[in-house]
């Protein structure tokens, strides 16, 4: 006698989840043997999964979703397959609210400090302030809290110095991409 046949495939361990300025940029782990993956999302509270991907490469192991709407607070979860037949989907499920760039405006010197202006962000509970010179590393210098103000005095530039500026927003524990550019100005005061 023959018995059956069956195939076991393995699920995929989510990994890492990231706002991108394009879109929310999901990982995972390689599975050995995966023909491809298949990506599933819904709006966080909500009972219905939505496939968004199919991934017809086994050893790919990131998904860009950009029709992630800003402001919206997603799960995702993920299988794999090899051949026709699906993996169980991962036990993990990971969550992400969409935040988009904020849009720098302006970076000005005055006598009270530099004046960093940006653009309202769909869902932040607040900014993020980044500054850096030359070709050093950003380093937080400031916390806006709340959504409804755009600018902030960084009273600690120093006269005669040239910075770079640039913003994120966050909500909780997620935080926006930001411009890796930034807006440079030198402080004259």
């Amino acid at each position: 006698k023959t018995g059956l046949k069956i195939k076991y495939v393995a699920p995929p361990k989510l990994t890492k989840i990231a706002n991108e300025s394009s879109g929310v940029r999901v990982y995972w782990g390689k599975v050995s043997g995966a023909d491809g993956y298949y990506l599933y999302r819904r709006v966080a509270g909500s009972k219905t999964w939505t496939k968004i991907a199919t991934i017809k490469k086994g050893s790919t192991t990131s998904y860009l979703d950009k029709k992630a709407s800003a402001g919206k607070t997603y799960e995702y979860i993920i299988k794999c397959y090899d051949g026709s037949t699906p993996s169980a989907a991962a036990a993990k499920v990971i969550k992400i609210e969409r935040l988009t760039v904020p849009k720098l405006v302006s970076a000005k010197s005055a006598k009270a400090g530099v004046t960093v202006k940006w653009g309202k962000v769909a869902g932040a509970e607040g900014y993020l302030v980044y500054r850096k010179t030359g070709k050093a590393s950003w380093s937080q210098v400031g916390k806006v809290e709340g959504n409804s103000t755009f600018s902030y005095i960084d009273a600690s530039a120093k006269k005669g110095k040239t910075y770079a500026y640039t913003v994120r927003a966050y909500s909780g524990s997620y935080k926006s991409a930001y411009n890796t550019k930034g807006l440079s100005v030198k402080d004259k005061y």
